[in-house]
């Protein structure tokens, strides 16, 4: 079964990003790698609960970023910015940024088996992302696993979705698209696909500044 670029599109994820662009000319995105160390919280996003009068608070244990971390993660702003009609800049802070990136140990509401997650925060031109990715085997190198929920999180947040909203159907794996749940018979894919490529240039536009 052939996967085509609107199996693969998120209107929702999309149009958060949109709005997180609204201040910055439409079209460049601030990222934060977060190098922190201990709790923190997540205060927005998931939702207001009616019995405890507020909204629900998350917590995550950050174990913040190795070097080849940041330099992975880097390098995926890097390689996707001449393919697709959006810049990007890191920031040394969140303030202001549009995704936020945690390598976390532990998050309170996360099953077992949950490895990476984006949260939509904020709304309209306030809005942004928070990335989170679990560190399966807490070394500072980073296994293709991990590689590709980075990039997997990552690619939601730039509005991609689950193929056709199934992850885990087995008629695809990460070398059709990075945002299936299963391993490609030569291992976890660590970027994009063609069609992935092909999906966010449907979103975002080909890029067309010029690069020196």
């Amino acid at each position: 079964m052939t996967l085509t670029i609107d199996d693969l599109i998120s209107d929702d994820f999309a149009n958060h990003t949109r709005d997180a662009l609204t201040n910055n000319g439409g079209e460049t995105i601030y990222y934060y790698i977060d190098d922190s160390t201990g709790w923190g919280n997540l205060e927005e996003g998931w939702g207001y609960l009616e019995d405890s009068g507020g909204w629900r608070s998350t917590s995550f244990l950050s174990v913040g970023h190795s070097d080849e971390d940041i330099t992975f993660i880097q390098d995926i702003f890097n390689d996707i910015d001449p393919l697709i009609d959006l810049d990007f800049q890191q920031q040394s802070t969140y303030d202001g940024t549009d995704i936020d990136i945690y390598s976390v140990s532990q998050v309170s509401d996360w099953h077992d088996d949950i490895v990476g997650q984006v949260r939509s925060q904020g709304h309209g031109n306030g809005a942004w992302w928070d990335v989170l990715w679990k560190d399966t085997d807490g070394e500072a190198s980073l296994n293709d696993f991990d590689r590709n929920t980075i990039v997997h999180e990552l690619g939601h947040a730039l509005g991609l979705s689950h193929p056709k909203e199934d992850p885990t159907n087995i008629n695809w794996d990460t070398s059709d698209t990075v945002m299936s749940y299963n391993q490609a018979s030569d291992g976890w894919d660590s970027w994009f696909s063609n069609t992935d490529i092909a999906a966010l240039q449907s979103i975002w536009g080909v890029e067309n500044d010029p690069f020196t």
